[in-house]
């Protein structure tokens, strides 16, 4: 079984849907029905609060595991896709330029290998978008980590569920990115204890590019945030880093 394959079966307990950010989805959405892509969705838990309130509400993410409990969620259409690639994904060929919200957060972003990667997936999620639709970005603030070469984040535990997730960074040369190593250990205090160990390179996007970024693949009235619950994003000391933006709608432009 594939480290994801496992992290899915206990990504409730290890990251559970947070009130702050599903407030800030149910807030873009509106209180019409939407039409959303949650990207890099996981197992679906903001998606499937989404679709209980009504909205049409698409999924997908790169592991099929993930994809799969998600899509098992009353009301949500989930597949697995690439980021780099949704306009040409089967599920989203007729419905391209139609979205209302498309978010992708969970740092997300970051696990393309480079900037050029970057703009390609954040280009197609532009594409999807109708004009004047929004786009919600949440990374980790890698201005902070860099300038502290921080050794990771808290290792997140849930006592009840007996779940343990370690989370450490290594910088192996100046401009080769970060290597995050995990740890999730499983049926802590039973006979059913497991541990298995993941790791990845994370790009360690700067606030200010990705502010940039999306300026380049036509959105435009961007907002930044330090936090879900509307806090400013403060550069040394925001956990998160959080964008929101709108597709430039050209008519009114040329108006």
């Amino acid at each position: 079984m594939s480290f994801y394959e496992n992290l899915s079966r206990v990504y409730e307990y290890v990251f559970p849907v947070q009130k702050p950010a599903l407030d800030l989805l149910h807030q873009l959405a509106g209180f019409k029905t939407a039409r959303i892509l949650d990207i890099a969705c996981g197992t679906g838990g903001h998606a499937g609060s989404l679709a209980a309130s009504g909205h049409n509400v698409y999924a997908c993410d790169l592991d099929r595991a993930m994809a799969a409990r998600a899509g098992a969620r009353p009301g949500v259409k989930a597949f697995a896709a690439d980021m780099r690639t949704l306009a040409s994904t089967p599920e989203l060929a007729d419905i391209s330029g139609s979205f209302d919200l498309i978010y992708c957060i969970g740092n997300s972003l970051v696990h393309l290998s480079d900037e050029n990667e970057i703009a390609e997936a954040l280009a197609e999620m532009s594409y999807l978008l109708r004009p004047g639709g929004k786009l919600l970005i949440q990374i980790i603030n890698y201005h902070r980590i860099m300038l502290g070469h921080l050794p990771g984040l808290p290792t997140i535990k849930n006592v009840d569920a007996g779940i343990e997730f370690e989370r450490h960074y290594n910088y192996p040369q100046a401009d080769d990115g970060i290597i995050f190593r995990t740890i999730l250990r499983t049926g802590i205090g039973s006979a059913d204890y497991q541990e298995s160990e993941g790791q990845v390179r994370l790009l360690p996007l700067q606030p200010d590019r990705l502010l940039e970024i999306l300026t380049t693949v036509g959105l435009s009235d961007i907002r930044v945030f330090g936090r879900f619950s509307g806090d400013a994003f403060e550069p040394e000391s925001s956990v998160p880093f959080i964008a929101i933006a709108a597709k430039t709608d050209n008519k009114q432009q040329n108006n």
